[in-house]
């Protein structure tokens, strides 16, 4: 199951560190909040946890550097 969700947080990431680099902030702020919403969805798996985390951690604190 985390071979769905892997390639999905390496889009956001991806796209999170696109929207940082060109100073949309608040749309950097959007994308992290959805990709921090795949944690509700039902199939989510465990294994795909830390992988999501690290994404969160690193760019929530680079919006706030």
């Amino acid at each position: 199951m985390p071979a769905k969700y892997l390639p999905l947080i390496a889009e956001y990431e991806k796209r999170i560190a696109a929207e940082i680099d060109a100073g949309h902030r608040w749309e950097a702020v959007h994308l992290l909040d959805r990709l921090g919403e795949l944690r509700r969805m039902d199939d989510f798996p465990l294994a795909a946890e830390p992988a999501l985390q690290k994404v969160l951690e690193e760019y929530r604190a680079r919006l706030l550097t």
